[in-house]
């Protein structure tokens, strides 16, 4: 399947999620190693839900983070498509919803990788 048919379904799949038990649902997609098409659809509807779903989304970070991180250690494909999920959050996000994701980490975003 075409990546933008995927997208495109992610697109309209995070439109229409607004009920309960979805980031289980997607975490349980991505965590499919077996199934890499579920996998690539699951890290394309967390990289869209929060374009769609805007500002309330940032609350469901601290749920979707370890989700991306697990996919990322897939093949290079799913790095890059976990890597375009977080660019797309973290262009999303607030100062708070950041400073939130900062303590979770337990980082204060002062310090320089080296």
């Amino acid at each position: 399947m075409h990546p933008g048919v995927l997208r495109g379904t992610a697109y309209g799949s995070a439109r229409a999620i607004k009920a309960c038990d979805v980031i289980e649902r997607l975490r349980v997609a991505a965590s499919g190693k077996k199934w890499l098409k579920l996998c690539h659809g699951a890290t394309f509807a967390l990289e869209t839900l929060p374009s769609v779903l805007g500002r309330p989304f940032e609350r469901y970070m601290m749920f979707i983070l370890p989700i991306l991180l697990m996919v990322r250690d897939g093949t290079a494909d799913m790095r890059e498509l976990a890597e375009d999920a977080v660019r797309a959050i973290m262009g999303n996000m607030s100062g708070y919803g950041v400073k939130l994701i900062l303590q979770d980490t337990g980082s204060t975003g002062n310090e320089i990788d080296s």
